[in-house]
């Protein structure tokens, strides 16, 4: 389900007439986030919302986003047969485009939301295949113009996502609920090591100044100080360019990415300052200079402790044990969370697969963790 596709638009239709079955009002906003509306006792209160992303990656599985989506309807289906009506309106969103895949932008329909783009120019933003969002948008008979609006999201409003780990802490704890703290921050240097390239047969072993093998230890190194913090950051380092990249030639330079994740902005900066400290080593090693060309950061999103609060009473009263737990990877609520008090629940992920289609939950734990999301949800509107 790429975003604005047929598979994608066969989705939004077949949810929106879900949703109207079940007593919602249904709405597309400007850039193609799904929303239905549950009513409350008066809806002039802050509504409380809920929901996830729609779109898949590129031969994804099939619980990645959508089950935060149904698990939320599940919540609101049951209330309509139960003839239970919240005190606030619930809204559950089924955001477009938080995979990046359309235009390498992540979270992009709730940054949409927010207000995040603002003035952004519908036409300078292009698919790999060379199709702009307007033209999308078009498709979609949805409006060309959507970052007209500062934001869109509810003010005083709140945010529950419920999502698959994505990892396998749950899976290896056996718990069936995860009650996520906090959604790790990213650090990403862009580092150049620079050699000499040189003949690769008449270049005597002692007079080489090979930047690849200067980038492989740098990358073990990465490697080996992620393994002996124990979880506290995960790094990785996923591309190098090799230049000029002949099978007889002395590689010359080399561009890599190194990547570093944690919940602690103070781990991420120490870990960086433990790198950068290692250039120096390497650089006197192997006769090469190394430097960061540049640094791209985003801050770890704590979950509101209220809700998180909130979430741990409702699977207390169910007889439910949960986990506390941070998010790896990335999600609408770290955007959303930046502007009204957002919240997590994880569910396992078996063997920790996910954005493949091998990924797979048990239904007895999304039925424990849907429980815990309706508890919460009704909790949160009744107030």
């Amino acid at each position: 389900r790429l975003s604005y596709s047929p598979e994608f638009q066969s989705a939004q239709a077949m949810l929106a007439e879900f949703m109207t079955s079940i007593g919602m009002t249904v709405t597309i906003d400007a850039i193609g986030n799904l929303i239905g509306t549950y009513p409350g006792r008066d809806n002039s209160l802050a509504p409380v919302c809920c929901g996830s992303h729609l779109d898949s990656v590129p031969n994804g599985g099939s619980f990645d986003g959508a089950l935060g989506i149904v698990t939320a309807l599940e919540c609101v289906r049951s209330w309509h047969a139960d003839n239970w009506q919240p005190l606030r309106p619930v809204k559950v969103i089924a955001f477009v485009e938080e995979e990046g895949s359309r235009f390498g932008s992540v979270c992009f329909g709730s940054r949409a939301m927010a207000g995040e783009l603002y003035g952004t120019d519908p036409d300078a933003l292009q698919s790999s295949e060379g199709h702009t969002l307007k033209e999308f948008l078009a498709d979609c008979q949805l409006d060309t113009h959507p970052f007209d609006k500062e934001t869109s999201l509810p003010t005083n409003a709140s945010f529950v996502e419920l999502h698959i780990e994505q990892g396998a802490a749950l899976a290896e704890s056996g718990c069936s609920v995860g009650v996520v703290t906090a959604i790790a921050g990213i650090k990403r240097l862009h580092v150049i090591i620079k050699g000499k390239a040189n003949h690769a047969g008449s270049t005597a072993m002692h007079r080489r100044q090979d930047a690849l093998v200067a980038a492989s230890s740098l990358v073990n190194f990465v490697y080996e100080n992620a393994l002996a913090a124990q979880e506290i950051y995960v790094a990785t380092v996923g591309k190098l360019e090799v230049f000029p990249n002949a099978e007889n030639v002395i590689p010359g330079e080399v561009r890599l990415t190194i990547e570093m994740r944690s919940a602690d902005t103070d781990v991420l900066e120490a870990a960086k300052e433990k790198i950068m400290r290692q250039y120096l080593q390497i650089s006197t090693e192997y006769k090469v200079t190394i430097e960061t060309a540049s640094e791209y950061n985003v801050a770890p999103m704590p979950m509101d402790k209220e809700l998180i609060k909130t979430i741990t009473e409702a699977s207390d009263g169910l007889g439910i044990e949960y986990q506390l737990l941070p998010s790896w990877a990335g999600h609408d609520a770290m955007i959303i969370g930046r502007y009204i008090p957002t919240a997590m629940i994880f569910v396992p992920s078996i063997n920790g697969i996910s954005h493949s289609p091998l990924e797979l939950s048990e239904w007895p734990a999304i039925e424990k963790a849907t429980q815990v999301l309706d508890s919460t949800l009704k909790t949160l509107a009744s107030k």
